[in-house]
């Protein structure tokens, strides 16, 4: 069961995460480090499930830098990019589809084919 779980979640980082194109930079604000604080797919939490299984939720993590460029790590993948800060928080692009996060505070949240995903800011 921890491999299908591992391959689930790796899956929905994978829809989230592959998500980028070339942006014009962003504020300050954004860039640094976001750690996931939630991740559910289908009404499953997926952090609980994570640590269930003995495994540190923070090794699952967002990267803005102010170059406009991002990594996102999970475990022993990472997926690098480019980010855009829209007005309502990031956008990041691949293959012609859009994933926005959304900001609220110091939270950026973004839902994609059932999976929701929220960051915090260190």
């Amino acid at each position: 069961m921890k491999k299908n779980l591992t391959k689930v979640i790796a899956l929905a980082l994978a829809l989230i995460a592959v998500f980028a194109l070339v942006g014009c930079g962003g504020s300050n604000d954004l860039v640094g480090r976001w750690n996931v604080s939630g991740l559910s797919m289908e009404g499953m939490d997926m952090i609980e499930m994570l640590k269930a299984m003995g495994q540190d939720p923070s090794i699952f993590y967002l990267e803005l830098r102010e170059d406009a460029t991002f990594s996102l790590n999970f475990m022993d993948n990472s997926s690098e990019g480019t980010w855009e800060e829209t007005q309502n928080g990031v956008k990041m692009t691949v293959d012609g589809e859009d994933v926005e996060f959304i900001l609220d505070g110091n939270v950026l949240t973004s839902e994609y084919q059932g999976a929701i995903m929220r960051l915090t800011k260190e």
